[in-house]
């Protein structure tokens, strides 16, 4: 009888633990799908974890979710247009009362170097046998840069902006400085931080109007076809990788 009882008892702690667990997994998916990004995007939450670029954007916008609630506006994998027929991609952007902020999501390991102006920065990783690895990539400031001229440019106007480059928590950053002061460089953990600071510390430039009106402006431009978005790439590829009279190069755009 005491054998029973306990299984009982036992049982009944595994069901509660369960439905724990249950109602635990249904308040996130219900918070998930409650904010921006779900309804912009339709991505499910499910998805994020086999999508690196979408997880990282996705933590872009969880980690600042809390403007929602000022009025910020967000959108993702933005497909601007520019010479040629060509296109320039925009992680994300948070629209707000203070202007526009343009983040750049980058993940990677070791430790970088490179400073505001090169054309390239350089990664080192250690191999397991302790020799080291050298790799390029193309400077996030001048990449994201370009994507606030081309912003710009489609909005027109004299548009507050702010370029916000973050990195994964294992990337060593402190060799990289910056003098401009609408630029950031900094780790994915410490955006509410960076964000904060400029946020607080800057002028209302927009109305609700005004982020309405550019919300929707840019809104067609996350939609592409899959025609685009490869083409997209393989414009990337030509101009960082298979650069004229520069030969085969191994710099990084992602």
């Amino acid at each position: 009888m005491t054998g029973t009882i306990a299984a009982l008892i036992g049982a009944g702690a595994a069901l509660a633990s369960g439905a724990a667990a249950f109602l635990l997994i249904s308040s996130r998916d219900r918070r998930y799908r409650s904010g921006q990004y779900y309804r912009v995007t339709g991505i499910e939450r499910k998805d994020l974890k086999n999508d690196a670029a979408r997880m990282s954007e996705y933590k872009v916008y969880e980690r600042l979710r809390e403007y929602e609630e000022k009025g910020a506006k967000f959108l993702f994998n933005l497909y601007l247009p520019i010479s040629g027929g060509r296109t320039t991609e925009l992680d994300a952007v948070m629209i707000c009362s203070r202007g526009i902020f343009v983040f750049e999501s980058k993940s990677r390991y070791g430790w970088l170097e490179g400073s505001e102006t090169d054309r390239e920065w350089s990664q080192f990783l250690f191999r397991k046998d302790g020799s080291l690895i050298e790799n390029k990539l193309y400077n996030p400031i001048l990449q994201n840069r370009g994507h606030i001229a081309h912003l710009k440019k489609l909005l027109g106007g004299r548009i507050k902006t702010w370029s916000v480059i973050s990195f994964s928590e294992n990337t060593d950053i402190d060799r990289i400085n910056v003098s401009d002061p609408d630029t950031f460089i900094t780790h994915e953990g410490d955006l509410p931080i960076v964000v904060g600071n400029i946020y607080w510390n800057a002028k209302d430039t927009l109305t609700e109007k005004d982020i309405t009106s550019i919300y929707f402006k840019l809104y067609p431009y996350m939609y592409v076809t899959d025609e685009q978005k490869e083409k997209h790439i393989n414009d990337i590829k030509h101009k960082y990788i298979y650069g004229k009279g520069k030969g085969k190069r191994k710099a990084q755009k992602n």
